[in-house]
């Protein structure tokens, strides 16, 4: 007999049995099976598969323009994580600091070595664990912008709802025997000591070897559960179902074998059945599969404590999985992904569903919104009925002429005439307009093309996405102002609308995160920035990750590149930040030099030089009247002036003063005095201007 998992018995009758179970899923499938024809129709217009009413018939394909257009600005690449400590995580990383020290305190007091070692560093364990988490969330390992590029278009499209479960997984190959250590007992205490011994040393630890399982791989995944696959609680009216829904389930098929690896408890015989296709997709392929036997299985999570009467932690989640056909399930286990401690207490695991669910809106009261194309269909099969009779009059409204055969008598030229071959010479007599016309023509009336612009409105303010969002050049002329008004109203509400995908993709690193701190075992590598900018490679396991977290993207990070504004942004933070003694200098030049291009901007960097230090500047103001041999102060500035290397006696006048502190003019040997009276009878004032040519000036009279 097949090896199988310890499972957990349900209840006979009531809440939470295996009948009640099937009813709830039921009821939910036939919800789901209710809006199957709808989404179906939503993703053939999408694909442009729609089927013609007429020969004549034109379809504009709106869905596929503009959940092309508005998925890639909900999310156009990969967010940049930004993770902070939680309170409670801060604050025992602040406790094991001050044990610490407390520690080393007392270590110092009593002249001992201390045996402790020094608590991790937090906000370094929070960079390396943002760098695993990022790299998890990559092409190498979750690849989660794939997974959101295929929900995107779930939501925007057929379903207004999306879904991925977050899992774990692991792949065993037969058992290995590890050494394991364990307290002694009682008998044993006594048999490893000697008489006399007992209390005065301490038992050692006995080593035994046992057995456990041989994990060869195991990896974390993101995998997109399709809207047709999706079972919900029809009497739900919540918007956050991964903690606000009693139950998540979806369906999935898996081969027989696998099944037996995985312990399931299968009856004796196996509903086998051949893989064909899968009806319950948004879109089935309309072929059958290989010929390989393959199970029709339902899994569920829930929280217990809202329908078991015999558990009381509302943290606690169970696993359940259903077979097609087999009436109780095949596995039931508590806990799943989740630690408690002897008294009942959440420790560390997931502390929501792993079923993570994506909705843009939320529709009051009911359990599903409706998706973009949903709201703008009448709209457009408007537009297309409009696009069809343009397409019909076009056909229709042929140029036509008229001939009057009586005005042309000879056979040869009215032969000629109907045979209307281009070019031709057609000789006539009188007339020739008389002869041949052309009939009225109908015109396409304005208002048709009115309507249209009408209706192409009414769909641009259901998407929030107008020709300016799209990159099409709008036939109407606007001015800078109103196009920044509109672009304004229609971030408001695409903002909201990332909001909503941002949270959804947090979701799944956070529960990535919660299965990191549970699993990794095995030491990793990555790169992190070091403290003075350079990168290094730093060694983790769980072990090293701090705690619980809060979780956010870097702002703006999942948008697409614009490299001139990153250039300005780069420009402007240089400007302000450039001299402010709290910068690194060179790593922001570094990254100013990246941002303009620069491909390896280490080759153009170099160490400023050493600048000898300079002196203290000293500025000093004296007033005249402090240098008066009687003011007060007369003394005092003395001190200054002689301390300042001019030696100077206020009392008898300049005695030694330095050259370089003296005017151009001083000269001990020819003393600078005051000017010699001038007679006023040897100047007289020249007015015609005969020795002095400016006019008005003082000559010498001898001159």
């Amino acid at each position: 007999m097949a090896k199988t998992r310890p499972t957990i018995s349900l209840p006979k009758t009531g809440p939470g049995s295996a009948s009640w179970w099937s009813e709830q899923l039921e009821a939910s499938l036939k919800a789901r099976e209710a809006l199957k024809n709808q989404r179906r129709d939503l993703i053939a217009r999408y694909r442009g598969v729609v089927n013609a009413a007429s020969e004549d018939a034109v379809r504009v394909n709106i869905e596929f323009e503009k959940t092309e257009s508005k998925r890639h600005q909900l999310l156009f690449q990969l967010p940049q994580l930004f993770l902070k400590a939680h309170p409670v995580t801060s604050r025992i990383a602040q406790q094991s600091v001050q044990e610490f020290q407390q520690q080393q305190q007392r270590a110092e007091q009593g002249n001992i070595e201390s045996q402790g070692e020094p608590p991790p560093d937090l906000e370094r364990a929070l960079k390396i664990f943002r760098e695993v988490l990022q790299r998890y969330a990559g092409p190498e390992e979750m690849n989660t912008k794939a997974l959101l590029d295929k929900n995107l278009i779930d939501v925007l499209c057929p379903a207004g709802i999306a879904a991925a479960i977050v899992g774990y997984e692991r792949f065993k190959d037969g058992t290995r025997q590890v050494s394991e250590s364990r307290p002694p007992s009682p008998e044993e205490q006594q048999q490893s000591l000697l008489p006399g011994e007992m209390g005065l040393r301490e038992p050692q630890d006995i080593q035994t070897m046992v057995k456990v399982p041989n994990i060869v791989y195991w990896r974390i995944f993101s995998s997109r559960i399709s809207p047709g696959h999706l079972y919900v609680p029809v009497d739900f009216t919540g918007s956050d179902y991964s903690r606000e829904c009693d139950w998540l389930a979806y369906d999935f098929k898996v081969p027989v074998h696998i099944a037996k690896r995985r312990e399931w408890q299968l009856p004796e015989t196996i509903p086998g059945l051949r893989a064909k296709d899968d009806n319950l997709l948004v879109e089935p392929s309309g072929q059958d599969g290989l010929e390989r036997e393959q199970l029709d299985c339902i899994e569920v999570w829930c929280f217990p404590q809202r329908i078991y009467a015999d558990v009381s932690h509302p943290l606690q989640i169970r696993r359940m999985i259903f077979v097609k056909d087999v009436e109780q399930p095949v596995l039931v286990e508590d806990r799943r992904h989740q630690v408690f401690d002897p008294d009942g207490r959440f420790q560390t695991g997931i502390r929501s569903l792993p079923i993570k669910v994506l909705t843009l809106r939320y529709a009051s009261d009911h359990w599903i919104p409706p998706s973009d194309c949903w709201i703008s269909k009448e709209q457009s099969d408007e537009l297309s009925a409009a696009r069809t009779q343009m397409a019909v009059h076009r056909k229709k409204a042929i140029a036509m002429r008229w001939v009057n055969v009586e005005r042309i008598m000879n056979p040869k030229i009215k032969m000629l005439v109907m045979r209307g071959e281009y070019y031709g010479i057609i000789p006539v007599q009188g007339n020739g307009n008389e002869v041949i016309g052309q009939v009225a023509q109908a015109d396409y009336p304005r208002e048709n093309f009115t309507f249209q612009d009408i209706g192409m409105s009414d769909i641009n303010r259901a998407w929030a996405l107008g020709a300016n969002q799209e990159g099409v050049k709008e036939d109407t002329a606007r001015t800078a102002t109103e196009l920044s008004l509109m672009q304004q109203a229609t971030d408001n509400r695409l903002t909201g609308e990332k909001g909503a995908v941002t949270d959804y993709w947090l979701s799944i690193m956070e529960a990535a995160s919660d299965y990191l701190q549970l699993y990794a075992e095995d030491e990793d590598i990555v790169e992190i920035v070091g403290v003075n900018g350079s990168k290094e490679l730093a060694a983790w396991n769980r072990k090293d990750v701090p705690g619980r977290m809060l979780f956010d993207i870097v702002p703006n990070s999942s948008n697409r590149p614009d490299e001139a504004h990153d250039r300005d942004q780069a420009l402007n933070i240089y400007n302000l930040m450039s001299n402010s003694p709290f910068i690194n200098t060179k790593e922001l030049v570094k990254k100013t030099l990246i941002a303009m291009g620069v491909e390896n901007p280490d080759v153009l960097l170099q160490d400023p030089p050493e600048q000898p230090a300079e002196g203290p500047r000293v500025s000093m103001s004296i007033k005249s009247e402090s240098l008066s041999p009687v003011a007060p102060e007369v003394e005092n500035v003395e001190l200054v002036l002689n301390a300042m290397g001019m030696e100077i006696d206020l009392k008898e006048g300049l005695s030694n003063v330095p050259d370089a502190a003296r005017v151009d003019g001083d000269d001990p040997d020819n003393p600078v005095g005051p000017a010699q009276a001038v007679d006023p009878h040897s100047v007289s004032l020249n007015e015609s201007d005969s020795v002095d040519r400016r006019g008005g000036g003082l000559v010498d009279a001898a001159g």
